[in-house]
């Protein structure tokens, strides 16, 4: 990979952006982690993991407000739904959420003189959802080309990993796992039932974080 990027990170407070984030310090600078609001339920709980983890990394922290967003969530994601359904992609898919995301995020690397934004799509989310595929990492660079003057590209650090991997890499590296918070409700632990719950609680199968981050 090119070295010293300058990078802008999309940084949700869960496993995968801590360690795009991680990653993306080891090859160049990252000069802002962005988390975005967009009335998802968990977004308090998302806030305080992704300031954790800026603070961890030593990276600034800007929240982006995105509140026309939060009337066409999917009724499992809604902040004021008591009884959340969240057992399938479609219950959780938000219209456009990253191809919004990312765009917003290269608005500040093309202000900030950034080449990159670091994008935590990965092989266990892109067998459920489009837009964490390479082609869909490909494509919106093809549109970044035109949309941004330098040219500010989508870059995905850990799209061939599994979330396992990303464990097993957080683990030998010492990353702060026990800061993140993966989960669509916003309880005092993970709920450990919701989709992306299922996915991380494989992936911390046999290790000692899965209590951190579960049990009661």
């Amino acid at each position: 990979m090119t070295t010293m990027r300058k990078s802008v990170v999309l940084l949700s407070g869960g496993l995968d952006s801590l360690l795009g984030l991680w990653l993306a310090k080891q090859q160049g600078q990252v000069v802002l982690a962005v988390l975005a609001n967009y009335g998802q339920r968990a977004f308090k709980k998302e806030c305080s993991a992704a300031q954790h983890i800026a603070d961890w990394a030593e990276v600034p922290l800007q929240i982006i407000a995105l509140p026309w967003l939060s009337q066409w969530l999917p009724v499992g994601m809604v902040a004021d739904n008591e009884s959340p359904k969240q057992a399938a992609t479609a219950d959780v898919w938000v219209p456009n959420r990253n191809g919004v995301l990312l765009n917003v995020a290269a608005a500040a690397a093309e202000a900030m003189g950034a080449s990159h934004v670091v994008f935590g799509a990965n092989l266990d989310e892109a067998a459920g959802f489009s837009d964490n595929t390479q082609q869909f990492v490909d494509d919106t660079n093809a549109a970044l080309q035109l949309s941004t003057q330098t040219g500010v590209q989508v870059w995905a650090p850990v799209a061939g990993m599994t979330k396992a991997d990303m464990v097993a890499l957080a683990l030998e590296n010492n990353l702060p796992l026990q800061h993140i918070w993966s989960c669509y409700n916003a309880g005092a632990q993970h709920c450990g039932v919701c989709l992306s719950c299922q996915h991380l609680k494989q992936a911390l199968r046999g290790h000692n974080s899965a209590a951190i981050l579960f049990e009661k």
